[in-house]
């Protein structure tokens, strides 16, 4: 699971990075850094610390989710030369886009728009996405009605048919994440990583001055765009300095601010919910751990997740719901309320189911 974070320059994203991963990357690169920096995030959930306390294993393993952070983008870089084949590179292989605007004011930091505005430069990306879409939109269907002029291939023409109406929704200014897809249709377009067909996040990076009204700041920012796009509002450097303090040292420092908890946990967790991903469980004295499958996978999935063998050999699966346990108070209890069941390859996992696989290779 990775993610991208993208942004014009001088917004705060290394910033961001540093905060969600802990890491310490210098700062001041603006737009002419090519070379993107690469860490994870580990998914905090209260679910798996409770299930540690109880079982007291020798390891604790949560589920991450990596961010990529990539170079600073400007105002007409897709119309003009187009965005580099090293940004569309590093780009092609995320699954997900966390844009970084810009709220925070700064006499030192100058802003490449002049004024600081997160709304209007929210939409300068999303035009350069929705140009960069089209032109490869375009091109592909430039070669593609060539080629179906000489063979009369059926695969050939409903990949015309599908990419005539991407275009079509393009130029009616509207990304590709709102275009309904067949699965098939979904595979089919997926090898040109269109920009606009990804899942975004915004987060909004603030000052100090901005933390008393972050909610409200979200929720006017939010009305102006569709459903689709989710927002979260953050101060990037403060977060980036509390992730680099002992956490016993977080809780006072979080305090001091009047915040229960540090907003990066927000983001981390939109960004897990974006790619419409669950957690589920394994639980033992050698192992208490946090895997990831997407919503709606069957139990024969999850256990491929684990391990190959698991999936191959799948015989049965063990589960009971992380709330019904905690009811319980132990598996053996589970057992015999009931609330623990034997579910076949074709069960669907739900978030915080705790499974134990069957299996025979």
């Amino acid at each position: 699971m990775k993610i991208g974070i993208v942004g014009l320059p001088q917004t705060g994203k290394t910033s961001l990075f540093n905060a969600l991963t802990s890491s310490n990357v210098e700062l001041g690169f603006g737009g002419g850094r090519k070379d993107p920096n690469l860490a994870q995030a580990r998914v905090q959930d209260d679910r798996l610390d409770r299930l540690t306390e109880i079982f007291q294993p020798r390891s604790h393993i949560p589920t991450v989710v990596e961010y990529v952070d990539l170079s600073g983008l400007a105002r007409g870089t897709a119309r003009k030369e187009g965005f580099s084949p090293e940004f569309i590179s590093n780009i092609k292989g995320t699954d997900a886009v966390l844009y970084v605007s810009r709220q925070f004011a700064s006499e030192e930091v100058v802003h490449p728009e002049g004024t600081v505005d997160p709304v209007r430069d929210i939409n300068i990306v999303l035009d350069e996405f929705l140009f960069s879409d089209l032109t490869v939109a375009t091109g592909r269907l430039e070669r593609l009605r060539k080629q179906v002029m000489k063979v009369k291939d059926p695969a050939l023409l409903r990949e015309l048919d599908l990419l005539e109406r991407c275009l079509a929704h393009l130029e009616e200014e509207q990304p590709l994440s709102s275009l309904e897809l067949k699965l098939e249709e979904e595979k089919t377009i997926r090898s040109f990583a269109f920009l606009t067909r990804k899942p975004m996040l915004v987060v909004i990076n603030i000052g100090e001055e901005d933390l008393a009204a972050a909610i409200e700041l979200e929720r006017n920012i939010t009305r102006q765009f569709p459903e689709h796009l989710k927002f979260v509002v953050v101060n990037a450097r403060l977060e980036a300095e509390i992730a680099q303090l002992p956490p016993e040292d977080r809780i006072i420092f979080l305090a001091d601010y009047g915040l229960k908890e540090a907003a990066c946990n927000r983001v981390i967790q939109n960004s897990y919910e974006l790619l419409g991903l669950i957690s589920f469980f394994t639980v033992g004295e050698d192992e208490c751990r946090a895997w990831t499958v997407t919503g709606g996978s069957p139990a024969s999935k999850a256990a491929g997740t684990i391990h190959t063998d698991m999936e191959r050999g799948f015989i049965r699966a063990e589960v009971v719901h992380y709330e019904d346990f905690i009811r319980a108070g132990s598996l053996a209890e589970a057992r015999k309320q009931g609330t623990m069941k034997l579910e076949g390859r074709d069960y669907s996992v739900r978030d915080g189911d705790i499974i134990s696989i069957r299996f025979n290779v």
